[in-house]
């Protein structure tokens, strides 16, 4: 079933992205190849804008050229393979999200890296901090939450050293970490017990605890976290919520393709 398309504001619309977007999506199964005088005719495109909008596509391997035809590049494949990834951790995740939450009326989060900030995929609410965590697709700078700990934790240092280099880290409140030792150290610290804490370095009167979720190679490719206000995800409550993050963790990670080992 193929989706209709959003109504969209007409001052964000870009005629030109569509136009090209149109191109992509002309070929289909039963119409794998097409040359430039049928997508002309197809499309309503001018030729010479056409050309420059399939050369452009060319360049970046989402278009090959064979001869006068041309033909989706393996770019597509990745991102339809992307596509299918994120779909099977969200799925993957559910389950564990909504157990999570209901086992610690907390707010459940996943959310992968990108670049020195995580990006939130799924939230589950729960029943005492609704709206305590941003909306899926937000973003936070990753050394000042847990999510991003875990991620930055499963990364070599030496790729740390080069993602922070001449970056200073940013300070959102009195506790965040503010130098790269300190953040080092911090991530030693999470390869070690398996799991991170955030004790409002994000925001102030917010703890987070989160966990990573790892493919079936042991590859870390997001991570699980509850989040709560501190009172009531007080310090002594800080280890038992942990095992259970953990424990949410190593499911998902399960539902991933990890052959888990007792």
């Amino acid at each position: 079933m193929v989706s209709q398309p959003i109504p969209i504001d007409e001052k964000y619309h870009m005629s030109s992205l569509e136009q090209s977007m149109r191109v992509l999506l002309y070929f289909k199964t039963d119409k794998p190849t097409a040359s430039l005088e049928e997508l002309h005719n197809a499309l309503g495109i001018n030729k010479a804008q056409l050309t420059r909008m399939l050369r452009t596509f060319e360049s970046m391997d989402f278009i090959v050229r064979e001869g006068n035809d041309y033909r989706l590049g393996v770019r597509v494949l990745e991102l339809g393979k992307a596509f299918l990834g994120a779909m099977s951790l969200l799925d993957a995740a559910k389950a564990g999200m909504e157990r999570l939450a209901t086992l610690t009326r907390h707010t459940v989060s996943v959310a992968i890296l990108d670049g020195l900030e995580i990006v939130y995929v799924a939230i589950e609410q729960g029943r005492r901090e609704v709206g305590i965590q941003t909306e899926v697709g937000g973003r936070h700078l990753a050394h000042a939450t847990a999510l991003g700990k875990v991620l930055l934790a499963s990364l070599p240092e030496e790729e740390v050293r080069a993602m922070y280099k001449d970056r200073p880290l940013a300070r959102l409140t009195h506790r965040t970490i503010a130098s790269f030792d300190e953040l080092l150290d911090c991530l030693a610290q999470v390869r070690r017990s398996g799991y991170a804490i955030d004790d409002e370095e994000r925001g102030i009167g917010i703890r987070c605890i989160a966990a990573p979720i790892q493919d079936h190679q042991g590859r870390t490719i997001a991570a699980v976290s509850v989040a709560a206000p501190i009172f009531h995800l007080s310090l002594d409550l800080i280890e038992e919520r942990a095992q259970l993050v953990c424990s949410v963790a190593l499911e998902i990670s399960g539902r991933m393709g990890l052959v888990v080992r007792s």
